[in-house]
């Protein structure tokens, strides 16, 4: 028996497995918020983050979260989404027209501004409005089988509200006390597919 181990071991031969799925809890690496109003100021350092628009001083409030996914590559993402913890509001409230998309371009919650904020890569996606104090789960899986398949880059998402109604939320972010913000995964590692022990000792009888 020894023998046959260590040809295996030798031509780096493994028996196969039955992948299954796994969950893991992601903290961001990058949340921010980015206002039209004060288009050069950076909010990275708050315990919040805000979407909406604040139609009496006109401007848009955005969102941008982003979290490290290298080591799922590969993997088939069978759901993956955003939980955020929503605490307060302003204007109609639930709000609507709420969207998430890919961000084209990085960035860093320490330096991001309205003025250089990434733009938009590929379509947007219409979310359903959060209840106030209540937890919010941005559904993302599509975007993530394509960060982790490597056929999007990893800049992260934006959420924003698209019509100008005096309306928005307030979200608890990283840098808050509790209820931080997390991406929910459930994922199938890559397969290992080669040849049995089995199949190796009878190639060699």
């Amino acid at each position: 028996m020894r023998k046959y181990l260590n040809l295996i071991v030798a031509l780096g031969i493994i028996a196969p497995f039955a992948a299954s799925a796994d969950t893991v809890s992601l903290p961001p690496t990058d949340d921010a918020c980015v206002s039209e109003i004060s288009p050069t100021s950076n909010y990275g350092g708050l315990s919040y983050l805000l979407v909406g628009y604040t139609a009496l001083r006109g401007g848009r409030l955005n969102t941008l979260i982003k979290f490290d996914l290298s080591g799922y590559a590969d993997a088939t993402i069978n759901s993956a989404y955003i939980r955020l913890r929503v605490y307060d509001s302003w204007g109609d409230f639930p709000t609507d027209e709420i969207y998430v998309v890919r961000n084209d371009a990085d960035w860093d919650e320490d330096t991001v501004t309205w003025d250089n904020k990434p733009g938009f890569d590929g379509p947007s996606l219409g979310l359903p409005a959060p209840g106030e104090l209540d937890w919010w789960e941005v559904y993302v899986t599509d975007f993530v089988q394509g960060i982790v398949d490597g056929t999007y880059d990893n800049y992260g998402f934006q959420i924003y509200k698209n019509d100008p109604d005096f309306a928005g939320f307030y979200i608890y972010s990283k840098e808050s006390i509790a209820f931080n913000p997390t991406l929910e995964l459930d994922y199938t590692p890559t397969a290992v597919e080669s040849a049995s022990l089995g199949q190796v000792k009878a190639a060699f009888r």
